[in-house]
């Protein structure tokens, strides 16, 4: 299980379902700018590839197959930071010493109190 991209993005998207409103604000945007930049750079790299495959055919498969894997690989990095945040916040949403909710760690540990 901990080598499948299935079932990360899988358990991802299980805990948001069940807990949305403690975890939308933080995930929705990591993926919307991994597209963004995904799109940004998407015409540039089909011109590369186009450039290459004029050229040999063989090395444009092998560009494309490269950069796909490595956009591949960023995601499963980027999943993999986002199922512990998601659990650390479930674990202070869950915590019974925590009465108010989430709230970024920052703001209550700032405020002194224990809870």
């Amino acid at each position: 299980m901990k080598d499948s991209a299935y079932w990360l993005y899988e358990n991802i998207g299980n805990l948001m379902n069940l807990f949305y409103d403690a975890t939308y604000q933080f995930v929705k945007p990591v993926w919307a700018e991994f597209d963004r930049r995904q799109y940004e750079v998407q015409e540039k790299i089909e011109k590369v590839a186009l450039e290459i495959y004029q050229k040999d055919p063989k090395k444009a498969a092998e560009f494309l197959t490269s950069y796909s894997n490595g956009i591949a690989l960023e995601a499963l990095e980027i999943g993999e930071k986002m199922l512990g945040e998601i659990f650390t916040r479930l674990a202070l949403v869950n915590n019974p010493q925590t009465s108010r909710g989430y709230e970024d760690p920052s703001v209550w540990r700032a405020s002194g109190s224990i809870y």
